[in-house]
């Protein structure tokens, strides 16, 4: 069903949402405020929705890919306005270049998600088909393989050393350490389960958008997905 909503009406709608997420002081309260906007299923409400969506990251995670998809397809469905196409695309970027920090304890979550946003998006046919996805989707991986650390040991432990031994306040300390530690094993371990992922999806589908370039063109896409996924040379050749 489709929600025929005038300019007035949009501008009406916007104020109030956009005043509900000012006056929200919790998390939840503001996600349902950003939400609320989404609801209208209007292009223009949407593209100002944009910044209070990209601000739930990296606290509310899920809210946000949920909120992503939700726009997105909103976005996708006005494919004839030049201009939700292009906050589309926008919307695209915002998402790769959302930063997902090491030392955070949730940043195996973190990734994980925004790996799964990234999947959400190859289900719109323009972005799926898009070289400038590919070129986006190419640069991250490059980057998490930047991250991996190679023959990585894991440094958590079910009992720490010294831990019985220590002191309350210092086995504390080694707790939270340990702690640590595993977080940066799950992290680790997600760098390398989405770098697989994602490698697998970047060389089926650079290999389908090459099949309707020319020798020239097809060369030059494959040179620059190569050089920014950091593609191993055996990689390489199965990307031919």
């Amino acid at each position: 069903m489709k929600h025929f909503i005038t300019g007035n009406t949009s501008i009406f709608l916007l104020a109030c949402a956009m005043y509900n997420i000012s006056m929200a002081g919790e998390d939840v309260s503001r996600t349902s405020a950003v939400s609320d906007l989404l609801a209208a299923n209007n292009v223009e409400i949407t593209i100002k929705a944009m910044p209070q969506i990209h601000a739930l990251w990296p606290e509310q995670p899920n809210a946000y890919v949920e909120l992503v998809e939700q726009a997105a397809g909103i976005l996708a469905k006005a494919n004839s306005n030049a201009v939700a196409r292009q906050a589309l695309m926008q919307l695209f970027s915002n998402t790769m270049e959302t930063a997902v920090m090491p030392d955070r304890e949730d940043s195996a979550l973190l990734l994980r998600l925004k790996c799964n946003a990234t999947l959400n998006y190859l289900n719109i046919v323009e972005l799926r088909n898009g070289e400038s996805t590919w070129i986006a989707i190419a640069k991250n991986i490059g980057e998490i393989r930047s991250q991996i650390i190679p023959d990585y040991v894991k440094r958590g432990m079910l009992n720490p050393h010294g831990i019985m031994d220590a002191s309350p306040q210092e086995a504390e300390k080694i707790k939270k350490n340990n702690e640590k530690n595993i977080a940066f094993d799950r992290f680790q371990q997600e760098l390398y389960v989405t770098n697989r992922k994602l490698t697998l999806i970047l060389m089926n589908n650079g290999r389908r958008l090459c099949s309707e370039y020319d020798e020239i063109r097809k060369e030059q896409f494959m040179q620059r997905i190569k050089s920014l996924s950091r593609l191993s040379e055996e990689e390489s050749k199965e990307l031919k």
